[in-house]
């Protein structure tokens, strides 16, 4: 029992914790001054110029980035106690192969042994959820981003030129030697063009995550400058609040992140966010029948299959609350305050809903016996000419078929006659109502036969006029063409 007990409170803990940071009764307005309200690191980075850069600049952003900063000096002492143990590593590596600084491959034997020691000192098991600073000395674990975000640094450490390089879910580091460019995979620990290494070729695809792309496949890859590749940092953190739900830290991160790339990448990033705190805050919105917020939202984003589904589920709402409430007059307002957040009146959903509610409050008006009422507003619906006349039309006979046939079996069918007529005036070929009026006609002069017969013959020269081709008028029992003349 206390196991379980303990796992309720673990639950309502985190489903609590999960939507904390969302504020269900700010507005769509307050909501977004916290999305594009950018915390003073990432707007230090954002204004920084980056054409000339240190070591430690590359090492303090990558610790603001990541959102690190309260750990900045244990993580800065960290990080260059690491790059100490990685020079004298990498030194002794150099010895061993008889490399001196006056070699011609000095830089090349270098750069090499700077990224296996990197592994051998730093670097212990590979994560693709696992970015920053923090995470390789706690963890000493790492992805493609905070490695080659080290390996940065430490290339800046001895002055050695280094090109971050992205594919589609991978960055990298190239490194422009005069006799040739290389291509550093910073998540290996086998040195240079480890693809080329069969021991590389075998085990590279039990650790890591993303799609290796062979050096020679250059059109695959694209350059960055280091700032682009500290961005990644961010992006990452993107990545990782959208796993976690946590959709407004995420927004707040991808609109900073489109800020530091000003490109096709971080204005996706960032409608990707938007578009998943909107799913929450429409159907919170919804869920609070907050319905105009709700088409705040959804204004702004792209048209797509997942912009109509939350218009239809708002409407879907509206529905709902119309079927709890009996309000209809509050469901078509709550409808039409759609129509002053983009949504135009011949929006299929829109139209499909507008429907419905009028389908609806007509089926419940019938069955209440309030024709009157269901008439009413089909007449309004057809002056607004939004949905399509046929439709309306239908609801119109079948509310005025039945409020006749009722009429008539109470025995009031001069009532029912004038429903009737009134209806063929929109429907003048409607056989069903032909039929029928013809039945009330019948009825109506049988009764006045017996209560008033000279009333019956000016009723049944109507009928004749109306239907002069039908004899059942002039066959009525009591009168015959002799007593109309």
């Amino acid at each position: 029992m206390k196991k379980i007990l303990f796992l309720l409170c673990a639950f309502l803990f985190f489903s609590f914790s999960l939507f904390a940071q969302i504020d269900d009764v700010a507005s769509y307005e307050e909501i977004m001054a916290q999305v594009q309200s950018v915390s003073p690191e990432l707007q230090a980075f954002i204004d920084a110029d980056f054409s000339e850069y240190s070591e430690s600049d590359i090492i303090n952003a990558f610790i603001d980035l990541a959102g690190e900063s309260d750990r900045r000096q244990e993580l800065l002492d960290f990080y260059f106690e690491q790059a100490e143990q990685i020079d004298t590593a990498a030194a002794w590596a150099l010895v061993a192969e008889g490399v001196t600084s006056e070699s011609s491959n000095y830089n090349y034997k270098l750069a090499d042994a700077l990224n296996m020691q990197m592994h051998k000192v730093s670097f212990k098991n590979y994560n693709k959820n696992t970015f920053t600073l923090a995470e390789i000395k706690d963890h000493k674990m790492y992805d493609c981003v905070s490695a080659t975000v080290f390996y940065a640094a430490l290339l800046r450490r001895h002055f050695v030129p280094g090109i971050p390089i992205e594919s589609v879910d991978h960055v990298l580091m190239a490194i422009p030697f005069a006799e040739r460019r290389v291509y550093v995979e910073t998540t290996s620990c086998y040195g240079f063009d480890p693809g080329t290494k069969k021991e590389f070729q075998s085990n590279m695809t039990k650790s890591i995550t993303f799609n290796y792309v062979m050096p020679g496949s250059k059109k695959a890859y694209g350059e960055m400058n280091i700032k682009q590749l500290l961005s990644k940092v961010v992006q990452n953190r993107v990545y990782m609040c959208t796993k976690n739900k946590q959709y407004l830290e995420a927004a707040q991160l991808a609109y900073a992140f489109k800020l530091m790339c000003s490109d096709e990448n971080g204005e996706k990033s960032y409608q990707t966010a938007l578009g998943n705190l909107t799913n929450v805050m429409s159907a919170s919105n919804n869920r609070l029948r907050r319905f105009e917020e709700s088409y705040k939202w959804i204004e702004p984003l792209e048209d797509s299959q997942n912009k109509v589904a939350l218009l239809n589920n708002a409407y879907l709402a509206v529905s709902n609350n119309v079927e709890k409430t009996g309000n209809y007059q509050q469901g078509f307002d709550n409808l039409d305050l759609s129509l002053k957040y983009g949504v135009t009146a011949k929006n299929k959903e829109y139209l499909r809903f507008r429907t419905l509610l009028v389908n609806n409050y007509c089926v419940s008006s019938v069955q209440q016996r309030q024709y009157e009422d269901a008439k009413s507003l089909l007449q309004n619906e057809m002056v607004l000419d939004i949905i399509p006349r046929p439709d309306l039309l239908k609801l119109y006979r079948s509310a005025c078929v039945k409020q006749a046939n009722e009429l008539s079996k109470a025995n009031q069918n001069r009532q029912a006659i004038e429903i009737s007529l009134d209806c063929l005036e929109l429907m003048p070929k409607d056989n069903v109502l032909a039929n029928n009026l013809k039945v009330y006609y019948k009825k109506y002069i049988e009764y006045l036969a017996m209560q008033d017969p000279e009333e019956a013959k000016k009723v049944i020269e109507e009928a004749r006029q109306r239907f002069p081709n039908e004899k059942v008028f002039t066959e009525l029992t009591g009168l015959t063409r002799e007593d109309l003349r």
